[in-house]
């Protein structure tokens, strides 16, 4: 029970945003968009040899990737975090 209402609270606090009608959860919205430009990234490596400023460009793009792509990773471990040490404690 303590497990569940903790994971609960964590939930709570994603900042969730409605277009449309259809609800999103901006820090999945934020991962997904990440791993797509991770998924073309060796692509538009290729793609920006030619031009030194788009180089530049893309360059800065592949410096701030990892700050997106890290943090469903660093929710994913503090949920298991959380559920490993509840189910240890005693009651």
């Amino acid at each position: 029970m303590i497990v569940k209402d903790g994971l609960e609270q964590m939930d709570r606090k994603k900042v969730e945003y409605t277009i449309a009608g259809h609800e999103f959860v901006l820090q999945d919205q934020i991962a997904e968009a990440a791993e797509l430009v991770q998924w073309v990234k060796d692509f538009v490596g290729e793609a920006v040899k030619v031009s030194p400023e788009a180089s530049l460009a893309w360059a800065s793009v592949c410096l701030i990737l990892p700050l997106l792509t890290i943090s469903s990773a660093v929710e994913q471990a503090n949920r298991d975090g959380f559920t490993y040490v509840t189910a240890r404690m005693r009651t």
